[in-house]
């Protein structure tokens, strides 16, 4: 993990952190875990993927992004799938 953050921050690539907490359902088409703010007690959604915040960033004026991020699919667990699961995205 660390090797690869050294060779993406050597090539300009900013590393960032998004949020987990979502107040609204990411536009991914695929079940989505449902949760709730822990403090303001509103509905949240717990992010699938960060992709839609990096392109954000993109479309702002970033020039290239990553985040090493914890994503979340509510997928039956077995051997190979856990809900919780951490990926590398770089744009």
């Amino acid at each position: 993990c660390e090797a690869i953050r050294q060779v993406l921050l050597k090539q300009q690539t900013v590393e960032v952190v998004t949020p987990i907490l979502c107040p609204y359902p990411e536009i991914a088409p695929m079940a989505q875990f449902i949760t709730e703010h822990p403090i303001l007690r509103i509905p949240a959604c717990l992010r699938v993927a960060p992709t839609e915040f990096l392109k954000r960033l993109l479309v702002a004026g970033a020039d290239s992004v990553f985040e090493f991020s914890t994503n979340f699919r509510p997928e039956i667990v077995d051997k190979t799938h856990l809900p919780e699961f951490t990926s590398l995205e770089v744009m």
